[in-house]
C-alpha cells in the first residue's frame, strides 16, 4: 500500500509435492506498478509470503521466470531463489466442452 492505494500484489497457488514432502506453493503472479518498482515492495511482498507460507506448513516456494527476463532472474537470485537445473516447463492447453 502507498498512500492507501494497492500498488502491487503477490498471488500463490498451492500443491501437494512428494518431492518436497508435503504442501508447497508456486508464485503465480508478483506485480508492482512500474512507478513503484525498485523501492523494496517486491522484496517485502516475497518476505511476507515466505513468512506466511512457512507458518502454514509449506516446505518450498517456487516460481517460473521467463528466459528473456534477466532483471527478474537477478531479483529472485538476490532473494535466495535458485534455478532448478535439469527441468523445463511443459504445458498442455485444456479445452472445455461448451455446456450449451
Amino acid at each position: 500500500m502507498h498512500a492507501g492505494l494497492a500498488v502491487g500484489y503477490l498471488l500463490c497457488a498451492f500443491v501437494y509435492s512428494f518431492e518436497h514432502g508435503g504442501l508447497m506453493a508456486e508464485v503465480d503472479e508478483l506485480f508492482v506498478q512500474p512507478e513503484y518498482r525498485r523501492r523494496g515492495l517486491g522484496q517485502t511482498l516475497l518476505s511476507a509470503a515466505r513468512t506466511g507460507l512457512t507458518a502454514g506448513g509449506c516446505g518450498a516456494l517456487q516460481m517460473q521466470v521467463a528466459d528473456d527476463n534477466p532483471g527478474a532472474q537477478d531479483f529472485y537470485a538476490r532473494l535466495g531463489f535458485r534455478q532448478k537445473s535439469g527441468y523445463r516447463l511443459w504445458v498442455a492447453t485444456l479445452q472445455t466442452e461448451d455446456a450449451g
